[in-house]
């Protein structure tokens, strides 16, 4: 296998996977190769990359590219430039590196499941963050809340649609506690992402037009918690403060918070799962349709699995409200239902969700893998 890429710096953080592909032919010649992988300039003989990072223009070297990365910087699928999408939609030989799966359901799946990479980039950095005792966040495994049904409503960064939920928990589950303190009530707008639905499209602008204000966060969440240099002078880099664990964590057994994908059929791959499964919490999100069975899908255990039936079916209805509303009725059933916690199927579960959290990891180097080999069998019978 020989690859050139053609990047503007080869230590960017998207472009970890090319480090997977690394190891994934290593694995596949049973430790007896290493791909000829390096940065540089395009050669005929190669599987030529380029790779491309939130660009704001179309570069023309592109069409001597045989394979073109986009990379949103390990986000959600539907972030990133609008130059981004406009060259994935533009070059049938791109591929969309993010940190996303799509569900079947999507109305782009068919169209776009092949050419999405699903990068876990800040997944396995966050496993390291809650696992390696370097850093004061793996340390949390003695933190651990007396009663198996406490329960806690954790915003984040305050968007439209989170105060939204904010305010409906507030009414639908007066009895929820709480922790809302980094957005200092400012409410910024939802932003537009690329392939919305048409559930998503209408809910973002309703969203936006009642709840988003004008109001700046002076003493933002990096200035009031600065990041905590890891190790001696900070030479396992640094602990930013969304990983560190808060009162409201170390004290509650159930985490209800929004998810950072709220649109349809889109699961993404980051810490707040994570956070909950590997220090053995229930998950409880609020997100997009199908995400909680996408969860389910991948080995994981939400709250969800511990409801009736009936109550489950929250999670394939598209209207973002209902849902919403829905799945607020399903958290005072968990409030009345206590007991569900208790059961050896439940503790079993939280197990379960730990082991997945240890085992699951980016398939961008098998993927990568699988479209480098067609190109290169592609090119290969062009030139014979």
């Amino acid at each position: 296998m020989k690859v050139r890429i053609q990047a503007p710096d080869q230590y960017f953080f998207g472009q970890d996977i090319f480090d997977y592909l690394v190891a994934e032919y290593q694995w596949r010649t049973d430790y007896n190769a290493t791909p000829d992988i390096i940065y540089g300039e395009p050669e005929k003989d190669a599987v030529n990359i380029a790779f491309v990072s939130m660009p704001n223009h179309i570069d023309s070297d592109l069409d001597q590219a045989d394979i073109i990365i986009l990379d949103n910087i390990d986000e959600p699928f539907g972030r990133g430039t609008q130059t981004l999408y406009d060259i994935f939609d533009a070059y049938p030989n791109s591929y969309l590196s993010c940190n996303s799966y799509l569900h079947p359901d999507h109305v782009y799946f068919t169209k776009l499941k092949d050419r999405i990479i699903n990068t876990m980039i800040a997944w396995t950095y966050h496993r390291r963050y809650y696992t390696e005792p370097v850093f004061a966040s793996a340390l949390e495994f003695r933190s651990r809340p007396h009663d198996p049904a406490s329960m806690v409503w954790i915003n984040g960064k305050n968007r439209s649609w989170r105060e939204y939920l904010s305010q409906l928990l507030a009414t639908r589950v007066p009895d929820l506690a709480q922790h809302n303190i980094i957005h200092n009530q400012t409410v910024t707008p939802t932003a537009y992402c690329w392939y919305e639905d048409l559930h998503d499209t209408k809910f973002r602008q309703w969203c936006n037009q009642e709840y988003a204000n004008d109001l700046i966060n002076l003493v933002p969440p990096d200035t009031r918690w600065p990041a905590l240099p890891s190790g001696v002078n900070g030479r396992h880099g640094q602990l930013e403060w969304q990983d560190w664990f808060v009162d409201a964590i170390r004290k509650n057994s159930v985490i209800v918070f929004p998810e950072t994908t709220w649109q349809n059929n889109i699961l993404a791959m980051n810490e707040k799962c994570l956070k909950c499964f590997i220090h053995l919490r229930w998950a409880f999100p609020f997100g997009g349709a199908r995400m909680h069975q996408m969860l389910e899908d991948l080995g994981f255990h939400t709250a969800r699995s511990l409801l009736p039936r009936e109550l489950q079916a929250f999670d394939q209805d598209p209207d973002h409200q209902r849902r919403w509303q829905s799945q607020c009725d399903a958290v005072v059933w968990l409030q009345q239902n206590s007991q569900v916690f208790h059961t050896t199927m439940a503790k079993q579960m939280l197990q379960q969700n730990l082991v997945r959290c240890i085992m699951l990891s980016s398939s961008a180097g098998a993927q990568l893998y699988s479209i480098i080999e067609k190109c290169h069998n592609e090119k290969t019978r062009h030139r014979h």
